[in-house]
């Protein structure tokens, strides 16, 4: 399992909103809409 880590903070809380990825800690931007569409990432909801 993949496991997403924030460049700026080092947390790995992080969220899908609205087509981007998001950390939760400090709010940093860490994919767009077109990075997930070609990413190979999954991001686990459970």
């Amino acid at each position: 399992m993949n496991v997403e880590v924030c460049d700026v903070c080092g947390s790995t809380d992080v969220k899908e909103i609205k087509c981007k990825l998001i950390c939760q800690n400090c709010g940093t931007i860490l994919r767009s809409c077109a990075d997930l569409l070609h990413s190979s990432v999954r991001i686990d909801y459970n």
